[in-house]
């Protein structure tokens, strides 16, 4: 019942029962699917989702309070960015139907997105410039969606903010491609200021995570540099 497309992401409700387990899966160009039988049946849940020209899905990902984000990536024809369909999507009914929050951004070239574990309304996003437009950096909603704000320019290409949950507050920003000096930065003022991360020795970062056993190390997933260990600052 899925269809023969690269599959970018899948999450697993926590809530639902383990015999019959809840699974939402987001597949490039085709959008996001749902199965309550743990995985024995799909359907297709993209009500307000995207547009008939572009279901590039990129991933999917669930709130503690169940809501549901999709995010789904740029589209380039001729050379030139296509922004129909592009966007960060919420829903609140299980996948039901699904709005668009990131009307008010601009997310032409959306890499990732980060949900505040405590509040599903706080939102960060990273985004690329887009050509000549010159709209790359990280980006925070506080009221879901309605307003947008800029945290920090470092590059032409932010990837996405991490939220270390041991230290209330600081988050890391990473860029990916064509960073001008470094891939990783701290904020230690809930994103008032943003220092660099020196220590790394590769400049094309994407994803950091926490280690449960030790709050002075994280890990930072790169581009083509594999996985790098290291002080939490």
């Amino acid at each position: 019942g899925l269809p023969v497309k690269p599959a970018t992401s899948i999450i697993v409700d926590p809530k639902s029962a383990k015999e019959s387990r809840t699974l939402y899966a987001g597949f490039f160009g085709e959008g996001v699917f749902k199965s309550t039988d743990g995985g024995a049946t799909w359907a297709a849940k993209n009500k307000g989702l995207g547009d008939p020209t572009n279901m590039r899905v990129y991933r999917v990902a669930i709130h503690a309070d169940g809501t549901l984000f999709a995010v789904i990536t740029a589209l380039m024809k001729d050379g030139k960015f296509m922004e129909a369909g592009v966007g960060l999507y919420r829903s609140k009914n299980g996948g039901d139907s699904w709005e668009c929050i990131s009307k008010s951004a601009p997310a032409i070239w959306p890499k990732d997105f980060t949900v505040d574990p405590k509040d599903s309304r706080i939102v960060y996003l990273g985004l690329s410039d887009a050509k000549e437009r010159k709209v790359g950096g990280l980006y925070r909603t506080k009221d879901g969606g309605t307003t947008w704000e800029l945290l920090t320019r470092n590059g032409p290409q932010h990837f996405g903010a991490y939220l270390d949950p041991r230290h209330p507050g600081w988050i890391y920003a990473t860029l990916c491609e064509s960073s001008p000096d470094y891939g990783l930065f701290l904020s230690k003022d809930d994103g008032k200021t943003f220092e660099p991360m020196k220590g790394l020795p590769f400049d094309n970062a994407m994803r950091v995570t926490f280690d449960p056993a030790d709050a002075g190390v994280i890990y930072v997933s790169t581009f083509g540099g594999s996985v790098w260990k290291g002080p939490a600052e």
